[in-house]
């Protein structure tokens, strides 16, 4: 997953937002990434395992190749999909969560996808440059609603209005996810009545 640096994003965050506060900037734009990620899961890794164990746990974003390239920049958000040639596995009876970013499986499988939304971590340097290239707009309003909202910069217009930017772009984000990524299938329960 190719990254760009914080600072990429300032030039956008900047036609909004007039004062000069570089810092302030570049922890908005952070804070603004992750909750667009969270909210749309637009940004996503998927990795194969050829053979897992019972007893087994399996860091699904931090022990990923895509993390070390980015610099550890990167952890999971709380959307994953684990599945086998397109059928979803059952959390509880194949694996379980232990954190957002452990998997803990519970009986032995082979060819295991893992398809996780992954989001910037806290004190990232760098963020996925898909948020640049396709959703600058969005993370920039989130930016500058944040500034604005703050006792230094309060302004209550420009935060409503630059919130409901961030809401609408964070919307069409999802609904773009939802119908462009595929689908994998829910097997049928089998269920026992009295």
């Amino acid at each position: 997953m190719r990254t760009v640096p914080v600072d990429d994003f300032l030039p956008t965050l900047r036609q909004m937002v007039s004062t000069p506060l570089p810092m302030q900037m570049k922890d908005a734009i952070i804070k603004s990434a992750i909750r667009f990620c969270r909210k749309t899961g637009v940004v996503f890794t998927e990795r194969t395992i050829y053979q897992v164990y019972a007893g087994q746990t399996i860091k699904a974003v931090s022990g990923s190749r895509v993390n070390r390239k980015s610099g550890g920049n990167l952890k999971a958000s709380d959307k994953s999909e684990v599945s086998i040639d397109g059928v979803e596995l059952v959390a509880g009876q194949d694996f379980t969560h232990i954190e957002m970013d452990d998997i803990y499986f519970l009986r032995d499988l082979r060819n295991v996808s893992i398809r996780c939304a992954v989001e910037p971590a806290p004190n990232a340097k760098e963020l996925p440059a898909k948020l640049l290239d396709d959703w600058v707009y969005g993370v920039c309003a989130g930016a500058a609603s944040w500034l604005y909202g703050q006792p230094n910069l309060m302004n209550g217009d420009l935060h409503g209005y630059y919130e409901r930017e961030f809401i609408e772009q964070t919307r069409h984000a999802a609904r773009w996810r939802l119908e462009t990524q595929p689908q994998t299938t829910r097997p049928t329960r089998k269920r026992s009545f009295f």
